[in-house]
Order: C-alpha cells, then sequence, then structure tokens
C-alpha cells in the first residue's frame, strides 16, 4: 500500500469510480465547493486526465456499477434525492437510461456476474431497506430487505453473499448514528439477517475486492476519521485491521486496474475533499 504517484485533477468526494478499457473513470462527487457533473478518465499508469463526459445532472453520494460494459451512476443527492440512473455511453455522452422505483442517496452498491445490486440510502425523509438488483438500469427487482436500513455503509460481495458493513442509522445533515451492525444478503434465497456486531461503529467507509479478499478502507470508525485498512471476514463478519492508509479518509471511491486497487479522494472532516490517491496491491489467493 502507498500512496500514488499522481492525484485527482481536483479535490474529490463522495463520487463514484469504474474501470473501463484499463482506465479508471471517476464520476460526480463534490468538487469545487459542490456538486459536479465532471466526468473524467484516468491512466492509472501516469495520472493523466481527460474530461470525457458530463453527467445529465451533478450529483454525490450515488452508487455505481457497470451496465452492459458502460459505467452507471444509481441515485444521489445534489439537495434533494434522486431517482435517475446515468449511463455514460461511448462517444462520451451521458444518458438517463431509467429511474430507481425510489429516489435515494448516500446509497452503495457493488456487482456480480453482470448485476448490480444497490443497497441503503435515504430519500431525505426516511431510510430505504430494500435491496435492488437490476442488469439494464431500467427494471429493478428487490432482492430482500435489511432489517438495519442504513445509508453510507460499506458493501461487498464474496460468493454468493453480499455483506452491508455498517453505516449510519439516522437522517439529518451528518447522519451522526451510526452501528456496529454486519447483515448479509443471501443472493440466491434472499434472506436477510444480522451476522455480527464489530467492536465499534462504522460509516462511510469504502469496500473494494482485491485478489477474493475484501478491504474496508478508512471511514468513521467509533465516530471518528481513521486511515484504519481491515480485511473483511465472510464467514464471520469480523474485521481484522491490517495497515494505514498515508492518512485518515472518509467517503472515497474505489476501483480495480489490472490487479491494483486504487482508493480516489475521499475527506478528512466535514467539507474537507482531497486529491489523494492509494495504490493498494496484494497477494493472489492461493
Amino acid at each position: 500500500m502507498r500512496p500514488a504517484q499522481w492525484s485527482l485533477p481536483a479535490p474529490l468526494d463522495r463520487e463514484v469510480a469504474a474501470t473501463l478499457d484499463g482506465q479508471i473513470l471517476v464520476l460526480g462527487g463534490n468538487r469545487d465547493g459542490g456538486p459536479t457533473a465532471i466526468v473524467d478518465t484516468i491512466d492509472p499508469r501516469t495520472g493523466a486526465a481527460r474530461r470525457l463526459a458530463l453527467l445529465a445532472s451533478a450529483e454525490h453520494d450515488a452508487a455505481g456499477g457497470m451496465l452492459a460494459g458502460r459505467p452507471a451512476m444509481f441515485g444521489g443527492g445534489a439537495g434533494t434525492a434522486t431517482d435517475a440512473v446515468q449511463v455514460v455511453q461511448a462517444g462520451g455522452t451521458t444518458t438517463v437510461v431509467g429511474h430507481l422505483p425510489h429516489a435515494r442517496a448516500d446509497v452503495a452498491s457493488a456487482s456480480a456476474r453482470g448485476v448490480v445490486y444497490v443497497v441503503g440510502g435515504y430519500d431525505g425523509a426516511t431510510l430505504t431497506p430494500d435491496v435492488l438488483a437490476t442488469t439494464d438500469g431500467v427494471s429493478f427487482r428487490v432482492v430482500g430487505q435489511l432489517p438495519i436500513g442504513v445509508r453510507y455503509p460499506a458493501v461487498a460481495i464474496a460468493g454468493e453473499k453480499l455483506f452491508v458493513i455498517g453505516g449510519a442509522t439516522s437522517g439529518g445533515e451528518n447522519a451522526g448514528v451510526d452501528t456496529d451492525a454486519v447483515q448479509v444478503v443471501d443472493l440466491r434465497s434472499g434472506s436477510v439477517s444480522v451476522l455480527a456486531h464489530m467492536p465499534v461503529t462504522l460509516s462511510h467507509a469504502t469496500a473494494v475486492v482485491l485478489h477474493g479478499t475484501v478491504y474496508v478502507l478508512g471511514g468513521h470508525v467509533g465516530g471518528a476519521w481513521s486511515d484504519q485498512v481491515a480485511t473483511f471476514d465472510p464467514t464471520t463478519g469480523a474485521l481484522h485491521a491490517v495497515a494505514h492508509l498515508p492518512r485518515a479518509v472518509s467517503d472515497g471511491a474505489a476501483t480495480v486496474v489490472a490487479g491494483t486497487a486504487y482508493l480516489l479522494g475521499g475527506e478528512t472532516g466535514p467539507n474537507a475533499p482531497i486529491a489523494d490517491v492509494v495504490e493498494i496491491r496484494a497477494p493472489r489467493q492461493r
């Protein structure tokens, strides 16, 4: 784990990241003091960045995924929560291809075998317990409902199960009531349960899967910004601290390119986005 030799084009947090043709795509987020519609493509070898597109609407705190090989953003908020599903098309245009069943921001996602799972979030009044699945951004099915509604969780898939790690359980601007719960969704049966309770609460962290291992990066641990890098045990729900980020950070985005994970941006305090990029490398599982 090390700081990359390059930085983002500007300080950025609460964005969506994706990988396409060996390039990193960064969609939306907070930039220059407010939500941005910019979509940048970045060469991870050099950090060279160029503007690829503009979103149909500027959003932060959205979920992301790939739909038919194209980067997509689900929901998000810029004053109010949206239900829009935005897809960056070839040629640099952005299209609203569909709508979530309900508007939601502060939402997370994970993908497996061409299916994007949209998890948690907040519509401005209530938390959303539905876990949704889609392959096209047009039609959605409800996989299950979380027993503990959360916003800002860390989400990852291991095997046939989706794990919802921590999150905030209250509304309001700061969403300050965090949970220690690890919830698990069986993607085959739709059953949902609380797998474990962590020793401390966790929210605003970023999860990434690298060589089959789930890493949970930074976030608010016990209510404070954290530099923790932890591996997640899908059998027990336990987190095992294995390293430290260069500094405490929350609300970044992560993606994997050619066996290296990249943690992009994030914030080091309220309204304090950064342009840092951290590379995470790990041995392949045998």
